[in-house]
C-alpha cells in the first residue's frame, strides 16, 4: 500500500509540475502578443509622426479618425485654430475589392479629389501636397464612393500650421 500510495503521489507531483509549466508558458506567450501588438501600434504611430514632420516641417497635428463611407457620413473634427491640410491618407479596413472603385474626399464641402482604389490593393490611398485651410472650431470630412458600397477607412489627415 505504502508502494502504491507513494506511486500516486509521485505522479501527482509530476502532474502538478506540468500543469505549472503549461500556465507559465501560456502567460509567457499571451505576454509576447501583446508587447507585439504594442510594438506594432507604436510604429504606425511613429510613422505618422515622421510623415507629419516631412510634411510640415515645424509644428503640426495628426487626426486618425475611423469613418464609414455610406456617401452620407460626415465626421466633425474639432481644431483650436486654423490649420493647412497637406495631406490625407486612406486605408480601407478589411478590405475587399472586386472591382475599381473611385473615392471622392471632401472637406468643408470642397471636393479635394478623388482617388481609385484597385483590385487586390492594400496600400494607402494618399492625397499629397495640398494647401486645404480649414478654420476653426471643426471642419467637416466626408467620403463617398462609386459605385456607392459601404466601407469603412482609417484616415489619416496631417495639420500644419498656417
Amino acid at each position: 500500500m505504502n508502494k502504491a500510495q507513494g506511486s500516486l503521489e509521485y505522479l501527482l507531483l509530476i502532474g502538478g509540475g506540468v500543469l505549472i509549466a503549461v500556465i507559465v508558458i501560456m502567460f509567457l506567450l499571451s505576454a509576447s502578443d501583446s508587447a507585439s501588438k504594442n510594438v506594432q501600434a507604436t510604429t504606425g504611430i511613429l510613422s505618422n509622426y515622421r510623415q507629419g514632420i516631412q510634411t510640415c516641417n515645424g509644428q503640426f497635428e495628426i487626426e486618425t479618425i475611423m469613418i464609414t463611407n455610406d456617401g452620407l457620413s460626415v465626421e466633425n473634427i474639432a481644431i483650436a485654430e486654423s490649420k493647412v491640410i497637406r495631406k490625407i491618407e486612406l486605408l480601407q479596413v478589411n478590405p475587399v475589392n472586386h472591382f475599381d472603385q473611385d473615392y471622392s474626399v471632401h472637406i468643408d464641402g470642397s471636393n479635394i479629389g478623388t482617388l481609385t482604389d484597385s483590385i487586390g490593393n492594400t496600400e494607402p490611398l494618399s492625397f499629397e501636397g495640398l494647401a486645404q485651410i480649414v478654420n476653426p472650431a471643426q471642419f467637416t470630412f466626408k467620403i463617398t464612393s462609386t459605385p456607392n458600397l459601404q466601407a469603412q477607412f482609417n484616415a489619416l489627415i496631417i495639420l500644419c500650421d498656417e
